[in-house]
């Protein structure tokens, strides 16, 4: 095997020693970390420096989630929720004490939080107040959320579960879990589209869905004591997670490659490399954080190899929600005629464009100023193949 096409991972300094729990990029430059004792580090040039900005709490953070490089969203124990308007974080009123694992806004108005003891609570006036949403499920405790529309989402959490969202309350859907109450945690959830997406959880639980049903996954790791603390679906063929097994030690990245789940990166040291966070503004460039304030980045294009080479299309969107203006970032192995086409949920083509391109990285300007808030597609169509990825508004 050669060396990952994407480029190796390498370290950076985060300038903290906090474990970092989080990470989210809006962009191939810019984006926020955070962590324990409510530590938030920023960049935007990469990460080749990191600065510590004040969150106005000392509560751990656990997740982060930037619509923009204006307004952003933060929660943690406690019931914590900080909101950031490109200068300064400050306090919302969460109106719980139970501790906080996920958040997630389609648009800046609307969003959700989850946690303990069944919590999920929505709001529709950018974290001025939240309500409290009906679960079937009082008992479980909901770690990750990831929303499509204000009414069409996901939520995974404890003993395996997985709730829908169709705007009148969640409930449980069947999963691989269903039924026998002693799953696995379930960390994580992440989709390309409504009919691709991945949760990740204890015991190295990797479950996919596919439009109608979840199925287990299958991963390259060693066995059954891994936590995959977080997931990013990109595309159809391509999705990154990061790994540490339960008793710490060698953490690892995994990389989905359309067909199977693949050790991408392993820490070698003797020491503890606990990762938790995962962010991939585009195809080609992604950022993991962990343990003791670390942050590692995968960059350009150098290598391909032997597995990659099949792969002709690599494609991401940014900012992910978007207000304004998305960038669709795509890499081809070859020159060849590209079709970007936009949809609605409904399959409507709403703007198709075709050039032709040669080999290499490109990026194409999507202004999206004049569409609803919702859920769209972009597909980039060329003569050896075709990805899809998903667009919030």
């Amino acid at each position: 095997m050669m060396s990952p096409a994407f480029g190796q991972w390498n370290d950076q300094n985060s300038t903290i020693s906090n474990d970092l729990e989080s990470v989210h990029f809006i962009n191939a430059s810019e984006g926020w970390a955070v962590g324990r004792q409510g530590k938030i580090v920023h960049t935007t040039n990469a990460g080749v420096t990191w600065a510590a900005q004040n969150s106005g709490t000392t509560n751990d953070l656990n997740k982060v989630q930037m619509l923009s490089a204006t307004v952003g969203f933060a929660v943690g124990d406690a019931g914590t929720v900080v909101k950031y308007n490109g200068s300064t974080w400050s306090t919302a009123t969460s109106g719980t004490s139970q501790d906080l694992y996920s958040v997630f806004f389609t648009d800046v108005n609307t969003g959700w939080i989850a946690g303990d003891y069944a919590i999920i609570k929505k709001t529709t006036n950018g974290g001025s107040s939240f309500s409290a949403e009906s679960t079937s499920s009082l008992g479980n405790t909901f770690r990750d959320i990831y929303m499509f529309s204000a009414t069409d989402g996901w939520a995974v959490g404890s003993t395996g579960s997985v709730f829908r969202y169709e705007g009148s309350g969640w409930n449980a859907f069947t999963n691989p879990y269903s039924g026998t109450g002693t799953g696995p945690t379930l960390y994580a959830i992440s989709f390309s589209s409504p009919n691709n997406g991945f949760a990740t959880g204890q015991n190295s639980a990797v479950i996919h869905f596919d439009g109608s049903a979840w199925t287990t996954y299958g991963t390259s790791l060693p066995d059954n004591t891994f936590h995959i603390y977080d997931v990013q679906t990109i595309s159809n063929s391509l999705a990154y997670a990061v790994a540490t097994p339960s008793l710490g030690g060698q953490g690892r990245i995994l990389k989905y490659d359309g067909t199977n789940w693949n050790t991408d990166y392993t820490y070698a040291g003797i020491d503890s490399e606990i990762f938790k966070g995962v962010s991939f503004p585009t195809a080609t460039k992604g950022y993991a954080v962990g343990s003791g304030g670390m942050i590692k980045t995968k960059g350009a294009a150098t290598t391909a190899s032997v597995d990659e080479r099949a792969a002709t299309i690599s494609l991401g969107v940014f900012p992910n929600p978007v207000v304004d203006e998305a960038t669709v970032a795509y890499s081809l192995n070859s020159g060849s005629d590209v079709t970007i086409s936009l949809y609605d949920m409904s399959g409507k083509l709403l703007n198709s464009e075709r050039m032709q391109q040669a080999a290499g990285d490109h990026e194409y300007k999507l202004n999206s100023s004049s569409l609803p808030n919702g859920m769209y597609f972009v597909k980039v169509l060329t003569s050896t193949g075709v990805e899809t990825v998903s667009l919030i508004k």
